[in-house]
């Protein structure tokens, strides 16, 4: 079973805030899983797409 992150964890994870990750979800730099409750909440990020994400980041390749 895949490890979810809150949005408040990746954001600690990232070192950023709340704030910023929601709004990466929102622009689709980071996929996210809603689980169903409030809006942003609800939402999780697989560890792994987390992980891809940042090695792609730092590669300098596209954020989507």
């Amino acid at each position: 079973m895949p490890e979810l992150l809150t949005l408040d964890e990746v954001a600690e994870k990232l070192k950023v805030s709340w704030e910023t990750v929601a709004r990466m979800v929102d622009r689709r730099e980071l996929r996210a899983i809603r689980l169903g409750g409030q809006p942003r909440r609800s939402l999780r990020v697989d560890a792994t797409e987390l992980a891809e994400s940042l090695k792609r980041w730092s590669a300098g390749g596209d954020a989507a």
